[in-house]
């Protein structure tokens, strides 16, 4: 079993941030994460040869439930 100095839960761009600045300082550091892809917010997706960035749909509410997707 391997052990970790910090554990962050959801790799979004705060998370991401979070982890990379405290490897950076020599933390071992796993980054647990839920969906398919890390990015959360800042992630994208791609149709027909576009790329989306998913972060605008969050914060404008382009989705069809609410706020957001």
């Amino acid at each position: 079993m391997q052990n970790f100095d910090v554990i962050v839960i959801g790799s979004g761009i705060g998370g991401l941030v979070t982890a990379t600045q405290l490897a950076a300082k020599g933390a071992d550091v796993l980054v647990l994460e839920s969906y398919l892809i890390p990015g959360g917010s800042a992630g994208y997706f791609e149709r027909q040869g576009y790329r989306f960035d998913v972060g605008a749909s969050m914060i404008f509410g382009f989705g069809q439930n609410g706020t957001t997707n």
